[in-house]
């Protein structure tokens, strides 16, 4: 079973896609292998996504901001409700919106 509420380095890639594919499956459109994860959402949820590269780089779209930046560290909170990314210049947490959220509990 995954630990949760934890932070984890690049070099723990494996963990941080585990983790993150726990977080959004069936959420949307989620990718994952061994240099990237991403996630989209699909119609009629709220059109957001977040991607990250196992070389640290950072890609995450909600509803009135956009970010591409570098990190080089990844927080998941104990729920898998959020995903925080930290880096030299970043701190940056993206939260699944709650409309998003409820596909879980369906």
């Amino acid at each position: 079973y995954m630990s949760i509420n934890k932070t984890y380095t690049l070099s723990q890639w494996e963990k941080i896609k585990h983790n993150f594919e726990a977080m959004f499956s069936h959420l949307g459109k989620t990718t994952i292998d061994d240099n990237m994860i991403s996630f989209e959402s699909v119609p009629p949820s709220v059109s957001t996504g977040v991607s990250a590269s196992k070389s640290g780089h950072l890609l995450a779209n909600m509803p009135l901001h956009n970010i591409d930046a570098k990190f080089c560290e990844v927080y998941f909170d104990s729920q898998l409700h959020s995903i925080r990314f930290i880096g030299e210049h970043l701190d940056y947490t993206y939260t699944i919106p709650a409309e998003i959220q409820k596909l879980k509990d369906e």
